[in-house]
């Protein structure tokens, strides 16, 4: 359950993302990883697998995400997009 992450060139463990999600969306650079769950999308840090912080906003659950560039647009269940942009 929840996300793993590993480097496809190394010979390391898979790092696991705690937690269920309703969507997922990478960073062109590969170093933050966003997902969908409740009234927020989570950001995590890809390299050590740790919440790097969040974005409030959604007034019920998250249900998609898209990374264009540096823009991530979620959406949810109350009938919104939202445009972030993202700057690592």
């Amino acid at each position: 359950q929840g996300l793993h992450s590993w480097k496809l060139d190394a010979e390391e463990e898979p790092k696991a993302l705690p937690g269920e999600y309703s969507g997922l969306a990478i960073h062109p650079e590969g170093k933050l990883a966003f997902s969908g769950s409740r009234k927020e999308v989570q950001i995590w840090n890809v390299e050590s697998a740790e919440e790097a912080g969040s974005l409030p906003g959604h007034a019920k659950n998250v249900t998609c995400l898209a990374m264009h560039g540096t823009l991530l647009a979620t959406g949810g269940e109350d009938s919104v997009v939202k445009l972030w942009t993202i700057k690592p």
